[in-house]
């Protein structure tokens, strides 16, 4: 009884923040599409293994290229932190994930290119419910508005409530991981168009060893 309080305790939380930031936005800001192929992504959980397991330190690569000739490249320096470890409630982990993206960009558009740094990411997340074969974890995403030339970000100051649901399968061999998150701006320059758009990624994993895992299956889904 009482974990069943707890979780419905801090999905209201996560639902109050994400109306919270609906409502800083206006509601009447102009929407943006999560950016065209060659822009640099908003950084975000692309491929979202197990939220559980914070990495210390990583590196990826993304590119992307559109049928005009424009491309663009990311590299993403990614730091993984559990913080406040004795804190947590009953039925829930213990201390808090926290996440840093610093993506250096590469864009070409045109007769232009420009590298970079990008919009740096914050992430926070807990996770109030665990159990043998699911879990939940909820928090936010913070994008902030640090790129070296406008081709290269947002511009915009934008927070992205999140909730992140896990099940596990075949003896935690498998999981199904489905990241969703609301991407509001709610500062940031006024000549920028306003970004409001809700990202959900499933990704299913499949581990092959006990150091590797697969992310087998990824299809995100966007909507304005």
């Amino acid at each position: 009884m009482e974990l069943a309080r707890a979780t419905c305790v801090w999905t209201l939380l996560f639902l109050i923040l994400l109306v919270a930031t609906l409502a800083a936005s206006g509601f009447a800001q102009a929407t943006l599409p999560p950016q065209d192929e060659a822009s640099p992504p908003t950084p975000k959980g692309i491929e979202e293994e197990d939220p559980t397991k914070p990495v210390a330190f990583s590196i990826r690569d993304e590119y992307r290229n559109s049928k005009d000739g424009a491309w663009s490249n990311t590299a993403i320096f990614r730091i993984d932190r559990l913080v406040l470890k004795n804190f947590g409630i009953k039925g829930g982990g213990k201390g808090l994930i926290l996440r840093f993206d610093a993506p250096f960009n590469t864009v070409h558009r045109g007769a232009i290119t420009k590298n970079g740094l990008g919009d740096l990411y914050f992430q926070g997340l807990y996770i109030p419910r665990v159990g043998l074969k699911r879990l939940v974890a909820v928090g936010t995403g913070i994008v902030f508005p640090t790129a070296t030339s406008d081709i290269l970000g947002r511009g915009k100051l934008i927070l992205a409530p999140t909730i992140i649901p896990v099940w596990y399968f075949s003896h935690r061999e498998r999981l199904f991981v489905l990241r969703t998150q609301n991407y509001v701006s709610v500062a940031g320059k006024s000549g920028r168009p306003g970004v409001n758009y809700l990202l959900v990624a499933p990704t299913l994993v499949h581990k092959v060893s006990r150091l590797a895992r697969i992310p087998s299956s990824n299809g995100t889904g966007t909507t304005n």
